[in-house]
């Protein structure tokens, strides 16, 4: 693994740590077992660009700010279309980033759900 990726890792794990996401949360989402994920974030598995998307997606960080050099990730609201608007709170009241990311979590885990069972020829009926 490159440096690059490396650093790249290295700020998705500790995005991920600090909004207390799990990294078998994580693993579940990418479709990967969590020693894969796990491998990924000690710099011994690799990490495809299509990844990299749906981890920021789920972490809600801008994609950019992973390839900045000395940078720390930053949170990002979600996006709409093709517009994407960056917010900074400054508020004295706490902000449950958790309860956001584990329902973005769910979310994409019922989408992935949704997408196998489509492709079976099971279409999921919702009453």
């Amino acid at each position: 693994m490159n440096q690059q990726s490396k650093e790249i890792i290295k700020k998705i794990a500790q995005v991920r740590r600090s909004n207390g996401v799990k990294p078998e949360d994580m693993a579940a989402v990418l479709q990967i077992s969590e020693d894969q994920y796990k491998k990924m974030e000690r710099g011994a598995g690799e990490i495809t660009l299509s990844q990299i998307f749906l981890i920021t997606d789920i972490l809600k960080i801008h994609v950019g700010s992973l390839f900045e050099e000395n940078e720390p990730a930053t949170h990002t609201s979600i996006s709409r279309g093709i517009t994407e608007v960056t917010i900074t709170i400054k508020s004295p009241e706490p902000i449950d980033i958790q309860s956001e990311i584990s329902k973005n979590i769910e979310m994409v885990k019922q989408t992935r759900r949704d997408e196998i069972l489509k492709r079976q020829g099971l279409v999921r009926r919702r009453w």
